[in-house]
């Protein structure tokens, strides 16, 4: 409970008249609870806050003096290949978590705000962001909040220079935040423009943010050296991407001084909820600090201490009345301070004149009758206002926690004309001794909202950056309250016309930035009222512009909801023939619901999704996106060979044919044949080759790159037969972005078959020289570059020169959400650098480091194939079995046991991988024999994998 930072206890007049004397601007029969600034009953709990603080504060001042950050954006003059992979290891990761509950009213945001000014003050920086229930659907609400704050902090407290580093940090996909967060552009004001021309698949969409918000957070840790504190309050209301991000954050090694804060309500949270399972799972993460504060009540002490502060009468005087609130209120601080102000209103808590002191009617208050309920009785006291400032109250519950002035206008003026069909007038009513005769003028409403701010039902928010007056609940259980106020017959047709009010009054950019809260006010109106089918298809078209913001934003849960309230709303009655009438909003919706549904992991709904795709569909270059959405649902359900089957049934439709047993004879003819035809053009014109314009064209090429990909981890034995056919492809149709990979692959189907590893590094440099025409190049770039890198150039030039863009291919790939090259080119990098003599140490350190990254994006097949990696650095270094041959420690448990791994996910890489460790192992400690005998078993994978 916040406690005043007076010390007198005034007991006379004459010390009462002195106080008057300072204090003349704040009546004496008023509780003045603006005084108190400190907490009271949570000694231990603000200890645990300040100390974790101090000690992120403290570790980070240490670090403030090295520079050589992991994954820091370097200077272009820096030479060290490693820089942007390399754990600095004299760097202390600081981030911490708390995590605070308790039942609502308890007190658990107060405690939080108490860190607030130490944190300012020290320089460093405080954002939060509430969740809400009226907003459950909508994404990242709090975390906008926050991240908004925290842009604002920046530009105000930190100079252009460092804001510039931070810019520079942060990089050219910044736009992956920018239409989230929009005070970023502050700070973020030149977005590169190929971002705009590229398209991201869900999954892709979703791994991008995921990157470049870690990467935003990286940056102010990494450049200001400060201390960022973020405060997500009601986590029980926290949407699902809120959450994923929370245990993002939580994971990630790289952020250095995050200290994480989140509160909840117990009550509200069981052990199946959705908040409840993410934060055990960031409790069951390694090397995460966390600290938990669970908040009850207070005692009798604790709020006698309060009432002798806030009555300025000594603690024996108050304990009698401490006494009895409690037993009233149960010791709950927001039920206690309403209770003390209804006691004050109603004169059984005054302030004597006579005596100069406060005085109470004890008998009275003890035989009040007071619900245990706070519901119940904050539902009373609302009851108790002025008309208008109750339904001015119960309007603004319909809005969220936080509303503007105009906002609540707008709402009131429709509530109003669907309550009493008019404005009506208000009789023996007065606001500030002002008789109110029309209600619904702004200066009426803006008297009320004064008033409701003075009695502590609502709060002034300063917005900066806007002119208009915003205002949110002190509490969210004076929202409830306000809420259940409203007549359960007519709260769904309110919120509806509510909903519709805004859509007719607000301006294309206004709807936008509100489109969350307008489709989900109208929604309520969908399974009560009897819409007409104008009425049906503007409310879905309302509820698909919602779903279309919620992917851009990789907020899935929601997308899929909208997308499909959206479908309910266009095909019931006799709408349900869209297809013939609206055949392009439906294609498309149809694929976003399945785009939406397969990130959320729903490959059910997906599937059924693609069907009506499939068979509404007019024309083949309409079914391609369908198919590529399918084949990769079945892909993240782990059905590998049904994926790449999906994707040759697809490229079949092209008249492109794949045999299903590949004979080494037709692999050569095809080869003999793409070579005479690469003859007639020299490689350095092909660059230059034109450009494909027919769209078949183009499809047919990305096709066949999704199938190349597949196909080399899956059946690469047809690998070949597809590199030749999109070489053939682009010299008759013209070069695309995909005909990058195709080039790339000859070149090392050269090295492999002619063992002509010159002429395959020049097909691997045309690869990269190609993309260069395409600004919408990034997501191939990063495959293109790990191509070469790691099959082709290491046969020409010193492995050591792979390293740097090997690093490249990594980052292009994250900020792309290309998530495979991303993990490939890390795994390839860490071979290299060991093969590269680099130092077995921070070798050691950033394999761990890795490993982990590599789990945290899910991506188990770099995974279990950097362990072996891991495990014979480990025993290099001698950390591993006491026997060094033996695969045994900290990387892998057993050598059976990770033998266990390979052989039920059935990859025969990770099998060749973990012998290919061991053998070489064998090498090191003069077990020659030993060695043989493993060199037969590759041997054996390789022939069982004929592609390889």
């Amino acid at each position: 409970m916040i406690s005043s930072s007076r010390s007198s206890k005034f007991e006379s007049k004459e010390e009462y008249s002195s106080s008057f004397i300072q204090d003349n601007d704040d009546s004496l029969d008023k509780l003045r609870f603006s005084d108190l600034t400190k907490l009271y009953g949570r000694q231990s709990e603000m200890e645990k806050l300040k100390k974790s603080f101090e000690r992120v504060n403290s570790i980070l001042l240490a670090n403030a003096t090295l520079q050589d950050f992991s994954l820091r954006k370097q200077d272009q003059s820096d030479t060290d290949e490693n820089s942007n992979f390399r754990c600095n290891n004299n760097i202390t990761n600081v981030s911490e978590i708390i995590l605070i509950s308790g039942s609502s009213g308890v007190g658990k945001t107060a405690l939080v705000n108490q860190l607030k000014e130490p944190i300012l003050t020290s320089g460093g920086f405080f954002a939060m962001g509430k969740f809400d229930l009226r907003q459950t659907i909508e994404p990242y609400t709090a975390i906008i909040q926050a991240f908004g704050q925290l842009c604002n902090q920046i530009i105000e407290k930190v100079d252009q220079a460092l804001i510039t580093k931070i810019e520079v940090f942060i990089g050219e996909e910044s736009s992956a935040l920018a239409d989230v967060i929009p005070n970023l552009n502050k700070i973020v004001k030149n977005q590169h423009n190929e971002e705009k021309s590229m398209k991201f698949s869900a999954l892709e969409t979703r791994n991008r943010f995921s990157f470049m918000i870690r990467k935003f957070v990286k940056a102010i840790c990494f450049v200001l050296l400060k201390p960022v504190v973020i405060f997500l309050d009601d986590l029980q209301w926290a949407d699902t991407s809120s959450l994923e991000l929370v245990e993002a954050f939580s994971k990630d090694e790289e952020i250095l001084s995050l200290q994480l804060i989140g509160a909840y309500r117990t009550n509200e949270v069981g052990p199946t909820h959705r908040t409840a399972i993410s934060l055990e799972n960031i409790k069951n993460l390694d090397g995460v600090r966390f600290t938990e504060i669970k908040l009850d009540t207070l005692n009798v002490v604790a709020i006698n201490e309060f009432l002798s502060e806030l009555l300025n009468l000594r603690p024996s005087r108050t304990q009698t009345l401490s006494e009895i609130i409690v037993s009233k209120t149960h010791g709950n601080i927001f039920f206690v301070i309403f209770f003390l102000k209804a006691l004050n209103n109603e004169g059984l808590l005054e302030f004597s004149y006579s005596s100069f002191q406060w005085i109470w009617k004890e008998q009275m208050i003890k035989e009040k009758n007071v619900t245990d309920n706070v519901a119940e009785y904050m539902v009373s006291k609302l009851e108790s206002l002025p008309l208008l400032m109750r339904e001015l109250l119960k309007v603004a519950s319909c809005l969220g926690s936080n509303f503007s002035k105009r906002l609540l206008q707008f709402a009131t003026s429709t509530y109003w004309n669907e309550i009493y069909g008019s404005e009506k007038k208000i009789d023996n009513e007065k606001i500030d001794e002002t008789p109110i005769l029309t209600s619904l003028t702004d200066d009426n409403i803006s008297k009320c909202l004064d008033k409701l701010v003075t009695e502590g039902f609502l709060e002034k928010v300063e917005a900066k950056d806007s002119k208009d007056k915003k205002y949110r609940f002190m509490h969210d259980q004076i929202q409830h309250s306000a809420s259940s106020l409203i007549l359960a017959k007519n709260r769904q047709n309110i919120m509806y016309q509510i909903g519709r009010k805004f859509v007719r009054e607000f301006s294309d950019d206004e709807l936008d930035e509100h489109i969350y809260s307008t489709v989900d006010l109208c929604n309520y109106g969908v399974k009560v009222l009897d819409l007409s089918t104008d009425e049906r298809k503007s409310l879905a078209l309302l509820n698909l512009r919602a779903g279309q913001k919620a992917m851009l934003s990789a907020a899935y849960e929601p997308a899929a909801t909208y997308f499909s309230i959206c479908i309910d709303l266009l095909t019931a009655n006799d709408m349900d023939n869209g297809w013939d009438h609206e055949y392009e909003m439906f294609l498309h919706l149809y694929l976003q619901a399945a785009q939406a549904e397969l990130a959320n992991g729903k490959f059910a709904k997906v599937k059924v999704y693609v069907d009506i795709i499939l068979f509404n569909a007019k024309k083949l270059e309409d079914k391609v996106p369908a198919y590529l959405v399918y084949s990769e649902s079945l892909l993240s359900d782990g059905k590998k060979m049904e994926s790449l089957q999906s994707l040759i049934d697809l490229i079949t439709l092209f008249g492109i044919r794949l045999p299903k047993n590949v004979f080494i004879i037709n692999v050569l003819m095809k080869y003999m044949k793409t070579r005479s035809l690469l003859k007639k053009y020299d490689k350095n014109h092909l660059k230059d080759y034109a450009i494909a314009t027919d769209e078949k064209a183009k499809l047919k090429m990305q096709i066949l790159y999704r199938v190349a990909i597949s196909a080399y981890y899956t059946k690469p034995e047809i690998m070949p037969l597809i590199v030749f056919n999109m070489v053939q492809e682009t010299l008759v149709n013209g070069i695309t972005v995909f005909s990058s990979l195709g080039f790339g692959l000859y070149g090392l189907i050269c090295g492999v078959v002619g063992n002509n590893f010159k002429e395959a590094a020049e097909f691997g440099k045309l690869s990269l020289d190609v993309l260069e025409r395409f600004p919408n190049r990034r997501k191939v770039l990063s495959t293109s570059i790990v191509l070469i890198e790691t099959l082709i150039n290491h046969n020409v030039k010193p492995i050591q020169n792979s390293l740097r863009p090997l690093v490249s291919a990594y980052n292009i790939g994250m900020e792309a959400g290309e998530i495979e090259s991303s993990m490939v080119s890390m795994h390839n990098w860490l071979h290299y650098s060991l093969l590269s003599g680099g130092n077995l140490e921070i070798l050691g350190k950033n394999l761990e480091k890795c490993c982990k990254h590599m789990l945290e994006y899910n991506h188990t097949m770099s995974h279990f194939a950097t362990l072996p990696l891991w495990q014979f650095t480990l025993n290099i270094m001698g950390e591993g079995n006491s026997n060094p041959i033996v695969f045994s420690g900290k990387a892998i448990e057993s050598e059976d046991e990770h033998d266990r791994i390979c052989e039920s996910r059935n990859e025969l890489q990770l099998k060749y991988v973990f012998q290919y460790y061991r053998m070489w192992m064998c090498l090191c400690f003069d077990e020659v024999e030993h060695a043989n005998d493993i060199a037969k078993i590759c041997s054996g994978i390789c022939k069982l994998s004929a592609g390889h």
